[in-house]
């Protein structure tokens, strides 16, 4: 128990130590900014964290998209870093003044023109800086709006009236026209005058239509783009297609690379045959040769031509290793973005090895930026304060221990008395450890985590086929980890339903969650379908749901055993895509339970059976009683970060991605933009102190001593002084003199 003091001037009163009342929110973990050292220096000091874009412009300049520390970064030639767009925080704020002034939301692909302007895809906006470091916004007019297709406007008309859907990729014309790519399935098209227009995808997800007019063709998951200097245009569909489309100048759009599954294969042979896994950014050089980040084959690959694909750098291993040599034998962890130069380089955002690498005319890697120690955390920090990135998903034990995943692929425990451990990511990326301590293994891509009824924690380790690594996995109460589902291989069919988990194939997993029986359920999306499999007690795996649209893997139970999940699938009325809260019963029936635009995040139960729902539309959290009643518990509709120590409902939050209830029925929320976890006390007596003292006091100082109870994080604490005409609260923070009348 932790006393806590505090001074009280009070008047003829009486006064009652009181906790937090219900529905009051507070950050729990993160909240921290990061410091970005060594600007004005050498950018290879510089700790930057993940690289999602990379442009350079024709002095040779490197501008680089820190979408971690919410900043674009300029690499002079003599290799000097300077800040050029950002200043740390979240959000869109800033147009009009300097942009190094300016807040971001997310600063991703990269582009510049002739003229020295510099282009930032920054979540559902484009924004210009000037060569004098004026920012504004180009195309988009507010935050996205998912993948709602009502939410797709504005062709024809000025670009910044236009909604636009999570732009990944940016290039530009000889002509000065903006091409990007649109989350709605498309590619659009601003030209000079500001005008914006659809130039390829009708909306619908696939990879149909090549040997047509692209402008009727599907596309999957639209990624990185260029454009040549005959007008030609080049963009990769991701993960699900995996593939290199082309649109000529006639409009006809065809596959020039992959589209044969998500993985490796057929280097030094022609790109329509090959595999890739994942592609992102691309660039063209000078002479026609197109270079493809393959992210998750953790490759740079390169297509001539003629059409022949080769591999540029990395060996397919999650790690950092080969500086100094050839780019073939050099390791990259999930490279994002690639750019060339006029002078015959290429730059690669080698993304979770938190660096930009150089790649030579003679196919020697070096690191050019970052020195690879973005946000190293030890254990005892504590944990409000800390610099997180992207809170993915989050659970907590019996005991009061918080566990959560982060965007950076790393997981962090929280024990009660609000002291961070890191459990995964300060180590390099790979597979190994099984039978050991968790401080000594290596994960890929950590990300959905559970807990079972003895308190086990597991994790699910996603990766390509290379690393080994597509497997759930287990920590024990002891620290230990074992494989407990799959088998380090990622399926072009098959999946190993029937028998041992550990013998299963596996895609890759956005969910895991138990029922009450002690079966495990997980996600699995891979090349063939979306499903949610069972695992049973005994270790046996089946499918028990699959789904033929798009599936975004987020799980949580009921006491029945109904398991629930988004699916995006065409309203019924409307016939607009959007985000349905879907229940799987285990007789295969599915049932929409709500819908909305943008899709809901990994929801939770509390022992009334209520259902809290982490909303993609206006960054809310809904309760869902098993009556029927809808109540909202957080947000405001309003995108940002607001409201500690106040009312839940009046506080702002940005992406709440996914929510955990503890036993005392208090909710966490894993709010994924605003880099924190934070708590709603729907339970005010939990953990806190009983009132002790009600009594008439005489005017005058008086001290409060205030014990916290078990489980409770030091500082999250509150007081009420009652009068008949006043009420006060304490700061939470800073012990003080409070005047009540």
């Amino acid at each position: 128990m932790r006393p806590r003091f505090c001074n009280i001037l009070v008047g003829a009163l009486w006064i009652a130590a009181l906790g937090h009342a219900e529905g009051i929110i507070t950050t729990i973990a993160g909240g921290g900014q990061f410091q970005v050292n060594g600007i004005g220096g050498p950018a290879t000091s510089v700790p930057l964290g993940v690289i999602q874009g990379i442009a350079t412009d024709l002095q040779g300049n490197v501008y680089v998209s820190d979408a971690a520390d919410l900043i674009v970064v300029k690499i002079s030639t003599t290799g000097v870093l300077t800040i050029v767009a950002g200043n740390g925080t979240y959000g869109l704020e800033g147009d009009g003044g300097p942009a190094i002034n300016a807040s971001l939301s997310s600063p991703e692909a990269l582009t510049t023109d002739t003229s020295g302007n510099l282009f930032i895809v920054d979540s559902g906006r484009i924004r210009k800086v000037t060569p004098q470091g004026i920012i504004s916004t180009v195309a988009g007019k507010a935050l996205p709006c998912g993948v709602h297709s009502s939410c797709y406007s504005g062709d024809g008309g000025p670009a910044t009236q236009a909604s636009i859907g999570f732009p990944q990729g940016l290039a530009l014309d000889a002509g000065g026209s903006l091409y990007f790519t649109d989350g709605f399935s498309r590619i659009r098209k601003v030209n000079s005058q500001g005008i914006i227009a659809t130039i390829a995808g009708n909306g619908n997800p696939g990879n149909t239509g090549d040997g047509g007019p692209a402008i009727n063709a599907t596309l999957l998951a639209p990624s990185g783009i260029a454009v040549d200097q005959n007008g030609v245009i080049y963009f990769a569909e991701s993960k699900g297609s995996s593939r290199i489309r082309r649109i000529g100048t006639d409009g006809i759009i065809n596959t020039i690379a992959g589209g044969n599954g998500d993985g490796y294969s057929g280097d030094d042979g022609p790109a329509l045959a090959a595999m890739l896994n994942s592609p992102d950014g691309i660039a063209l050089d000078r002479a026609g040769d197109l270079y493809v980040a393959d992210s998750l084959n953790n490759r740079v690959r390169e297509i001539t031509p003629a059409g022949t694909i080769r591999t540029l750098a990395g060996t397919g291993v999650p790690t950092f290793t080969g500086d100094q040599g050839p780019a073939s034998l050099a390791t990259l962890c999930s490279p994002l973005s690639v750019a060339t130069d006029a002078f015959g380089k290429v730059y690669v955002g080698d993304s979770y090895n938190y660096r930009v690498r150089k790649i030579d005319s003679a196919q020697t890697i070096t690191t050019y930026a970052g020195n690879g120690k973005w946000n190293n955390l030890d254990d005892g920090a504590q944990a409000r304060g800390a610099v997180l990135s992207l809170t993915q998903d989050v659970v907590v034990d019996a005991a009061g221990n918080v566990y959560f995943s982060t965007g950076d692929n790393r997981v962090f425990k929280i024990t009660p008395n609000g002291v961070l451990t890191p459990l995964v990511g300060n180590h390099p990326a790979g597979f190994a450890g099984d039978g050991g301590p968790i401080s000594q293994a290596l994960f890929t891509y950590p990300g959905a985590l559970a807990l079972d009824s003895e308190g086990n924690l597991y994790i699910a380790d996603n990766t390509n086929s290379n690393a080994g690594n597509a497997r759930i996995r287990k920590v024990d109460s002891n620290g230990n980890v074992t494989t407990v589902v799959g088998n380090g291989t990622v399926p072009a069919s098959g999946n190993g339903d029937g028998g041992l988990a550990v013998n299963a194939s596996l895609g890759w997993v956005n969910g895991i969650t138990f029922d009450a029986r002690g079966n495990l359920y997980l996600s699995d999306s891979n090349n063939y379908s979306n499903s949610i499999r069972q695992v049973s007690p005994g270790g046996t795996i089946t499918t028990f749901a699959i789904s033929s649209r798009g599936l975004n893997g987020q799980l949580t139970v009921d006491a029945a055993g109904n398991v629930y999940s988004t699916v995006f699938a065409p309203d019924p009325v409307t016939g607009f895509i959007g985000g349905n809260l879907t229940r799987f019963s285990p007789d295969g029936t599915a049932t929409v339970i709500l819908r909305n635009h943008n899709g809901f995040g990994k929801a939770a139960f509390d022992a009334q059976g209520n259902l809290y729902v982490p909303s993609g539309d206006g960054s809310v959290v809904l309760r869902l009683s098993p009556s029927g009643p809808q109540t909202l518990v957080a947000g405001t509709s309003q995108v940002g970060f607001s409201g500690d120590e106040g009312p839940a409902t009046l506080a702002k939050l940005a992406v709440p991605n996914a929510l955990a209830l503890d036993t005392a029925g208090n909710l966490y929320i894993a709010d994924l933009a605003n880099n924190r976890i934070r708590k709603v006390f729907l339970n005010p007596a939990s953990g806190l102190f009983e009132p002790k003292l009600q009594t008439t006091l005489q005017p005058g100082y008086y001290t409060a001593t205030v014990t916290l109870g078990q489980g409770e994080h030091p500082g999250y604490w509150g007081m009420e002084v009652r009068t008949a005409v006043r009420l006060s609260h304490f700061d939470p923070w800073v012990s003080r003199v409070c005047s009540v009348g």
